[in-house]
Parts: structure tokens; C-alpha cells; sequence
């Protein structure tokens, strides 16, 4: 794998191999440059002139742009759609756990109404009773009197 960025951190080994002239052929900006580069080497310069020739000629030029925009695009496009496919899984799981809260709130207010509703029926009996009781009481006082 030839890094264009860490050319001037090229091995002994890049060196002998002349890897460093192919990472400077594909870094030169001008075709002066490219020219000064393959002065002293064959297939650097044979590399050269087939690219000269491929960027001669204008179809092929824009077929390869064409192509590159093309690749371009639809790895941008595969990284939004990653990229929305995790936001979704990421609120998705936030749902769930808001859902699974509200589930146990409700379960908490379910039981809390449970209880209310007996204690209701708790407080009307011991209403009907006290009712019955002050009835008794007045017969009671009518019948003393």
C-alpha cells in the first residue's frame, strides 16, 4: 500500500525498491515534474507517457471523471444511508427504553388506581355502616324519648 501523504517517511527498503519516485510520479501536479521524475527510469516513464496519453484524449478523460463522479457519489450516498441507519437503530432504541418506562409508569399507575378503587369501596362501606349506625342511634333515642 503505497501512502502519498508519508512519502518522506519511505523505508530503505521503499528506497531500493524506487516505491518513493512511484508516490512522487502520483503526486506531481505538473507534467514538468512527471518529466524530471522519469529522466532516470523506464517504467516510471513508460507509466508516464501511457497516463499523457490517456489524458489526451478527452473522451476518455471524461469517461474517467464520469466514472470517478460517479464512485463518489455513491459512496457518498452509502455513507448518509449508513450513517441514517444508525441515527434510526440509535432513536429506535431510545423508543424502546422510553417505551419500556411508560409501560412500567402505566403498570405503576394501573396498580395505584387498583388500590384507590379499594380503598373507594373501603370508605363507601364504612360510609353505608356509619349511615346504618346514626339510623339506629335515632330509633334508639326516638324509642328513649
Amino acid at each position: 500500500m503505497l501512502d502519498l501523504k508519508q512519502i518522506e517517511i519511505a523505508t530503505d527498503e521503499d528506497i531500493s525498491y524506487q516505491i518513493h519516485y512511484w508516490a512522487k510520479l502520483f503526486k506531481a501536479v505538473t507534467w514538468e515534474e512527471i518529466r524530471m521524475l522519469v529522466k532516470n527510469n523506464e517504467a516510471l516513464r513508460q507509466a508516464a507517457e501511457t497516463a499523457y496519453e490517456l489524458s489526451a484524449d478527452e473522451q476518455i478523460r471524461l469517461q474517467c471523471q464520469a466514472r470517478e463522479d460517479y464512485y463518489r457519489d455513491q459512496r457518498y450516498m452509502q455513507g448518509r444511508l449508513e450513517k441514517a441507519e444508525r441515527e434510526l437503530k440509535k432513536k429506535d432504541a431510545e423508543l424502546q427504553k422510553k417505551d419500556t418506562e411508560l409501560q412500567k409508569k402505566d403498570t405503576e399507575l394501573q396498580k395505584k388506581d387498583t388500590e384507590l378503587q379499594k380503598k373507594e369501596a373501603e370508605l363507601l362501606e364504612k360510609e353505608l355502616r356509619n349511615r346504618e349506625l346514626r339510623r339506629e342511634i335515632e330509633q334508639l333515642k326516638a324509642q328513649a324519648h
